[in-house]
């Protein structure tokens, strides 16, 4: 996921392609999203 956040980052300043940008928004927002259910699991046990 990382590596996609990356690429996608990358493609945006090489490209001026504001999508990517979104792209890259919505995987760090799917990548905090887990590590939240991750810690709340941890919490839990």
């Amino acid at each position: 996921m990382w590596s996609g956040v990356s690429a996608s980052i990358d493609n945006a300043g090489r490209t001026g392609n504001q999508q990517e940008l979104r792209l890259a928004s919505e995987l760090l927002g799917d990548i905090a999203e887990r590590e939240r259910v991750a810690m709340e699991f941890l919490l839990a046990i």
